[in-house]
């Protein structure tokens, strides 16, 4: 896979991911009440499910820069930085289908919506724990100099 290819699947990954970050706001906290979190939930059904979409369709880029990032370093760091990327991609995929799932029938009979969005507060701590296995390996084969620049391991570090 050319660099170009790398380049334009990271750029439109992260214009996907950024734009479904603006489009679903700030969501309630979780010391919100079940009735704000449904009354947000309503208002912001549409919202959320662009969301989804935009995360499902970045996702095939990111695994594609993902791949390519990976075929490019030393054996044992490019299983750290896959299961860091395969992490990712999990956690993406379970924060949507909770999103998605609390938006398709928003309603203020639904107790455990609140429930559901505690749940979903906690990808935060696990995406850092998959994005440091995938920076950490790049920062180690950056700082040695085998073969990356070293402004790239000094930006992962």
């Amino acid at each position: 896979m050319s660099r170009s290819v790398v380049v334009v699947c990271a750029v439109v990954f992260g214009g996907l991911y950024l734009g479904a970050v603006a489009v679903l706001g700030t969501p309630p906290d979780a010391g919100s009440s079940t009735q704000a979190v449904n009354s947000w939930l309503g208002s912001h059904a549409s919202h959320i499910r662009l969301t989804v979409w935009l995360l499902v369709i970045g996702l095939p880029f990111f695994c594609g820069s993902a791949a390519a990032i990976r075929s490019q370093l030393p054996d044992g760091l490019r299983d750290v930085f896959f299961a860091g990327a395969v992490g990712f991609v999990v956690e993406t995929a379970i924060q949507c289908w909770v999103w998605g799932a609390l938006a398709f029938s928003p309603s203020p009979s639904r107790q455990g919506s609140s429930v559901l969005l505690d749940l979903a507060l906690y990808w935060g701590p696990v995406l850092t724990s998959a994005t440091l296995a995938m920076l950490a390996p790049i920062a180690a084969v950056g700082l040695r100099r085998q073969g990356w620049p070293v402004w790239a391991g000094v930006i992962a570090e």
